[in-house]
């Protein structure tokens, strides 16, 4: 679950733009806390090295998103 969090911040972030929801429901801040406590320095530069093509994907497909219901290619 931990590193679900870690994963779907990106595309909560990127998708719909709000940070909100996913820094302060409680199942969140609870696994932020868990984050600070396992998944920290070394291990964490080099997964997050590593993921970087999967979220340089997310910031690609998130830019072609008008809004989270419709993407510009179904808009045209």
């Amino acid at each position: 679950m931990l590193i679900q969090h870690v994963l779907t911040e990106e595309i909560f972030s990127k998708v719909f733009g709000d940070d909100d929801f996913h820094h302060q429901n409680n199942v969140a801040k609870e696994l932020y806390a868990l984050e600070s406590t396992f998944f920290t320095g070394d291990l964490k530069r080099r997964t997050l090295k590593a993921l970087e093509p999967y979220y340089s994907a997310i910031r690609a497909a998130a830019a072609q998103i008008v809004n989270h219901m419709r993407s510009k290619a179904s808009s045209r």
